[in-house]
């Protein structure tokens, strides 16, 4: 999966809303709380998000988010270099 990052703001000012995509293999103890504590603790803004399993049985979690100052790039970092996690990133929404 590609990362894609703009963070640019929108014409109100906020940053621009993105697409955050994880899979999950099986490895992962609790894909969503590992996630949910990541932005929360940068304060990244989540909308509508969704986790799910493939046809290949793999956690698969999406959501909308913003945040500013490149917060949203630290928790794709952050996931990616977790064990269990098989893809991270985000493209505009």
């Amino acid at each position: 999966m590609s990362t894609h990052l703009t963070g640019q703001p929108t014409g109100t000012g906020e940053p621009a809303w993105e697409r955050l995509s994880v899979v999950f293999d099986s490895t992962c103890e609790a894909p969503l709380l590992l996630v949910s504590s990541l932005m929360a603790r940068r304060a990244v803004d989540v909308r509508a998000a969704s986790l799910a399993e493939d046809d290949g049985g793999r956690l698969c979690f999406e959501a909308l988010v913003r945040g500013r100052d490149r917060r949203v790039r630290s928790v794709v970092c952050a996931l990616e270099s977790r064990m269990g996690v098989l893809a991270a990133g985000v493209v505009p929404a």
